[in-house]
């Protein structure tokens, strides 16, 4: 019978990989990392200006004429209007453009570009890390990476381990 009172490498190391993947997982999943990241308000709005250009396209369709305002799509055409993501009200002008209108954010700045710089608009734009803190590495983000890996390279190790054990285990029953 072998002596339980020194530790060997191998249980050692299926130890401390164990130990990094349950790390990894609980990390990653923790409520250290901010869940508003990588463009989500950005793409929130837009959603909500397409949603807004439907309501817009289908009451003109139906009266013949854009409305005046934004509120005077609800509540037929539009449940509620809220404010974009920075609680800012869209800006809606009738134009004399092809489309007849302009709808867009003021953006994170909070002002009317006229749908340029940080506006935000459906057009397809680049909105840069530095206007939005968005779209950006973060730490946060770096943190969940290193986390996932460290969690897979753990993983790895002890199925390495795993099998490493099973031949070792076969080849001793076998002799």
């Amino acid at each position: 019978m072998r002596s339980h009172g020194r530790l060997r490498l191998p249980a050692v190391v299926a130890s401390i990989a164990f130990l990094f993947s349950i790390g990894g997982v609980v990390t990653t999943e923790s409520s250290l990392c901010p869940s508003y990241v990588d463009g989500s308000r950005i793409g929130w709005v837009q959603f909500r200006i397409m949603e807004i250009e439907a309501s817009l396209d289908l009451y003109q369709l139906e009266k013949g004429a854009l409305p005046p305002t934004l509120n005077a799509l609800m509540p037929e055409y539009l449940k509620r209007l809220r404010d974009d993501a920075w609680d800012n009200p869209f800006v809606y002008r009738i134009t004399p453009g092809a489309k007849g209108y302009m709808l867009y954010s003021l953006g994170a700045n909070g002002i009317d570009e006229f749908g340029n710089e940080d506006d935000i608009t459906t057009e397809s734009k680049k909105y840069t890390c530095k206007q939005y803190q968005e779209r950006c590495w973060t730490p946060c983000e770096v943190f969940k990476i290193i986390s996932y890996a460290t969690s897979l390279l753990s993983s790895f190790v002890l199925l390495v381990l795993g099998v490493l054990f099973a031949i070792r285990f076969i080849k001793h029953r076998s002799a």
